[in-house]
């Protein structure tokens, strides 16, 4: 993380691979809030970004946690 967040500019491929990351890597809270943040900048999701939180939530969901993040119903809906 302390590489992406010292990067100077960052684009969708580098964001969507970093929350891809941490979902396999099963941190999938910090995924879905590194997704929030991305929501707040100037660089959309894309339709490969929402296939990584995807997993971040099928991870949240397997431990029965997944109405436990807002992201999970925006990515939903």
């Amino acid at each position: 993380m302390r590489v992406f967040d010292e990067m100077s500019e960052k684009n969708v491929v580098t964001w969507t691979a970093v929350i891809s990351g941490l979902a396999q890597d099963q941190f999938y809270d910090d995924s879905l809030k590194l997704l929030g943040k991305m929501h707040g900048g100037p660089v959309a999701p894309n339709s490969l970004t929402y296939l990584s939180s995807f997993a971040a939530c099928s991870g949240l969901q397997a431990k029965g946690r997944a109405s436990d993040s807002w992201a999970c119903f925006e990515i939903r809906s």
